[in-house]
């Protein structure tokens, strides 16, 4: 692992990438890195799962410096009629006939990277949805697509308990975000997100939104006006900014840290050629 892991930096580092973003806080990897970046998680929980959300949330107060479980009383607002429409994309055509209004929403957000790309996305479902059912949602407006949240259903374990979860499409440490049109009311979105995964009755486990999330902070505005019960959690992830040459980013790491990595590829070595094919 300390090898092929080594290999893919240095063949990062001929890339024009300046940040390294290793997910989640493995104690291994903060050897890499003494930089981090702010991440945070929302689980939201359904009426009915009273009891999990207080083991849960004090499992997960163990794990992480900061913790906070929400479940405040909703405060009424008379809403105005919306003329916005939410529709569910759960099949691999509905996801395919996204392709060029998801890359147009993208373009107007840039900072949200690669890994919401529409390209990335839809090749990772292609490999890994075996097991797991999308849960695409868009809202339109006047026959344009103002907005996407790229869930999926999954399976996991709540308190040891086998449940149905709802999250971002991909793996958790790719994190996820909400994509907007820059002309749309966000609140209003993410209010209709919401009441319709709420109406759903699942575990929502939304994961790693890097610091500062405008989705992150526009949902949890809403599910406290809207009384809806959730835990949230910060974390810090070790980056690597990168400057100057694989060579110069060796040696800013230490003796030992170069020791490790020189003796495991001199052992790696004696069974044959050790080389990165790309």
């Amino acid at each position: 692992g300390l090898i092929l892991h080594n290999l893919l930096m240095e063949e990062l580092f001929k890339d024009k990438i300046k940040t390294f973003d290793f997910g989640f806080n493995a104690a291994y990897k903060k050897r890499w890195s003494s930089q981090t970046l702010l991440t945070s998680d929302v689980v939201i929980f359904p009426k009915g799962l009273k009891g999990g959300v207080i083991e849960f949330g004090q499992r997960i107060k163990k794990m992480v410096k900061q913790s906070n479980m929400n479940c405040a009383a909703a405060v009424d607002h008379e809403k105005p009629k919306s003329t916005l429409v939410l529709e569910v994309v759960n099949t691999l055509e509905g996801f395919h006939q996204l392709k060029n209004e998801w890359s147009e929403l993208l373009n107007q957000s840039a900072s949200l990277g690669p890994f919401m790309s529409f390209e990335w996305l839809f090749s990772w479902w292609q490999g890994y949805y075996e097991g797991r059912d999308l849960l695409i949602l868009k809202l339109v407006d006047n026959k344009k697509v103002v907005c996407i949240a790229p869930l999926m259903v999954y399976h996991t374990t709540v308190s040891r308990i086998p449940v149905k979860a709802i999250g971002f499409v991909g793996n958790h440490w790719m994190g996820g975000e909400f994509i907007f049109d820059s002309n749309v009311n966000k609140e209003e979105c993410a209010g209709i997100i919401m009441e319709h995964l709420i109406q759903l009755k699942k575990l929502v486990i939304l994961s790693y939104f890097r610091q500062p999330s405008i989705t992150q902070k526009i949902l949890t505005q809403e599910m406290d006006r809207m009384g809806i019960q959730y835990i949230y959690t910060e974390r810090p992830v070790p980056i690597i900014k990168k400057a100057g040459s694989w060579e110069n980013y060796l040696k800013s790491r230490g003796n030992k840290f170069r020791y490790e990595y020189k003796t495991a590829l001199k052992m790696a070595g004696k069974s044959g050629k050790i080389e990165l094919v790309t």
